[in-house]
């Protein structure tokens, strides 16, 4: 197969894209975050919320691609080894050993009395640390929801044959690539499919587990992401469909992230509604129109590119906690708005570059946090010419945002 340089470069942007993301919620206008500014801007309230109806929809369906050309390439059984240890080790590492340093600015940000203080800093932050739930993974969630869909990829793909499902899964890729109408049909039906899965888990008391660790209505609704980009590397047609520009499309992409932008923050019944149906359209949308621009501007190596791709996964595990301190640091001052928010991506963005520089300069913090090793034989029992030959087809891509 080519390589598709161009879901290299896009895969990249979008990892790095968590750090503007994850600043602007500093100043949220509606949402209250580990670490919240005195200081709020609209603006800001409006790129973060934007930004997430596109970004990760987008990177889950380059990973889902991924995923199918791998498997493909190296059988069930190796590539889900290869994947626990890519996405499992580095979500235990970060969970254990950095996002404890998260928790403690959280607690510096929200103390329990009005004047603060180090002593209900330490409660909080020892509360934290004694209780389960979401604050473990945070940012790493992505990687969690990765596990799931490849043991479930993994697992069609060995016994899918013995339940017949090949037949069943060809025949409905035909239905939904017949016509453009067809297409459209799907994507609808996809969206009333999350709403029912969110009424369902709610009935259940299911969209919340581990306590809070797996939201389990997040991994249905990403779902359909990871399963579209499987479908685009398992049949190559579609891939040149989808990232041809088609405008309609790509106006229809603009008016449901804007829509879905208005109503994600609204609580109400039928927002929710609303917001569940319109996250798998205008994500599927949204990254249409990504990877034509991705195609059409982006298909070629560079070295700054292969920087950034290189650097992605180990910038996107660190950078929330750089992110939280930097921001910090910026609550109770009187700076504009737009400088703090500057400077805490720049600042956020050179110390996980350097963060980057000492990982790949030593063997175990490799292991820890990407999940390899540079010996002849891997934790995950590929030798090196087969993490040669993966190295080759995605490098820089362990599938992970």
């Amino acid at each position: 197969m080519e390589r598709k340089h161009y879901l290299d470069h896009l895969r990249a942007f979008l990892m790095f894209l968590g750090i503007p993301y994850h600043t602007a919620m500093i100043y949220s206008t509606n949402t209250d975050w580990l670490v919240s500014s005195v200081e709020t801007s609209f603006l800001l309230t409006w790129v973060f919320q934007f930004t997430h109806t596109f970004r990760m929809p987008a990177f889950m369906i380059i990973s889902g691609f991924f995923a199918m050309m791998m498997i493909r390439k190296q059988g069930d059984a190796v590539w889900l080894r290869s994947r626990f240890f890519r996405l499992g080790v580095p979500l235990v590492s970060v969970a254990l050993l950095v996002n404890p340093w998260q928790m403690l600015a959280r607690a510096l940000a929200v103390p329990d009395v009005p004047d603060g203080g180090a002593p209900d800093a330490w409660r909080n932050w020892l509360s934290l640390l004694s209780s389960p739930g979401g604050h473990w993974i945070e940012q790493l969630w992505f990687l969690a929801d990765l596990l799931i869909y490849s043991t479930v990829l993994a697992l069609g793909w060995r016994y899918g044959a013995k339940l017949r499902l090949g037949s069943l899964c060809n025949a409905g890729l035909d239905l939904i690539g017949r016509d453009r109408k067809s297409a459209v049909l799907a994507l609808i039906l996809t969206g009333t499919g999350v709403i029912a899965a969110a009424t369902a888990g709610s009935m259940l008391d299911l969209n919340i587990l581990l306590s809070g660790m797996i939201q389990t209505i997040r991994t249905v609704a990403f779902a359909p992401f990871f399963l579209l980009g499987a479908a685009l590397a398992y049949r190559p047609e579609w891939l040149d469909r989808f990232t041809t520009i088609h405008w309609p499309a790509g106006i229809a992409a603009a008016a449901a992230c804007l829509i879905l932008t208005l109503v994600e923050p609204r609580e109400e019944p039928v927002y929710k509604a609303a917001s569940y149906f319109l996250t798998p359209v205008a994500g599927i949308l949204s990254a249409h129109v990504l990877l034509c621009a991705a195609r059409r501007w982006f298909n070629h190596a560079n070295a700054l590119t292969r920087r950034m791709a290189d650097a992605s996964m180990d910038v996107y595990l660190f950078h929330m906690v750089f992110v939280c301190w930097f921001g910090l640091l910026f609550t109770n001052t009187s700076w504009p708005v737009m400088g703090e928010f500057a400077l805490i991506v720049i600042g956020t963005t050179i110390a996980s570059f350097g963060v980057h520089a000492l990982v790949r300069r030593s063997e175990t913090l490799r292991f820890l946090f990407n999940g390899v090793s540079s010996s002849g034989v891997s934790a995950n029992g590929m030798s090196r010419s087969d993490r040669s030959r993966e190295r080759r087809c995605v490098r820089g891509l362990q599938n992970g945002p």
